[in-house]
């Protein structure tokens, strides 16, 4: 038996100078062109793009439109076909935010591969930022001693 624990905020976000300014509080929209329900894979730092009513999530493609990514802990229930989310979910809009980039999701929510080079793009294009660092390789900590 294999035990994985899902993202949570903490494991995204590493810096936030502000939430008043950098989220939002939106609802979740389903405009997927398959015109099938979306469940998520991830709930923390999944990539949105902004739609009218809301955030719609990213798929594989169209990470050059990224707007923001999802700060939610809990999983997301599947939106239904063209169907608007009941409750309002927290959106990390903009900088000045750092996240890391092992955290992202690489497969959207239909198991296309996302272009993290351009996702990154995206979200450094944002005003102010939202910057995607990658995690030190292992070994590379230093000490401090006295």
């Amino acid at each position: 038996m294999t035990l994985t624990k899902k993202l949570t905020i903490g494991d995204v976000l590493k810096r936030e100078w502000d939430r008043e300014y950098t989220r939002v509080s939106a609802k979740l929209v389903n405009f997927a062109t398959s015109g099938s329900d979306v469940t998520l894979p991830q709930s923390a730092g999944y990539p949105l793009l902004s739609s009218t009513g809301g955030y719609a999530p990213m798929a594989a493609g169209q990470e050059a439109s990224c707007k923001g990514l999802l700060m939610f802990d809990k999983p997301v229930p599947a939106l239904a076909a063209s169907g608007t989310s009941a409750g309002t979910y927290s959106i990390l809009r903009r900088g000045p935010a750092v996240v890391l980039q092992d955290a992202l999701p690489p497969l959207d929510f239909a198991g296309g591969t996302i272009t993290l080079a351009t996702l990154v793009t995206a979200l450094a294009a944002l005003t102010p930022p939202i910057i995607v660092v990658t995690a030190p390789a292992s070994g590379n900590t230093s000490v401090q001693t006295t």
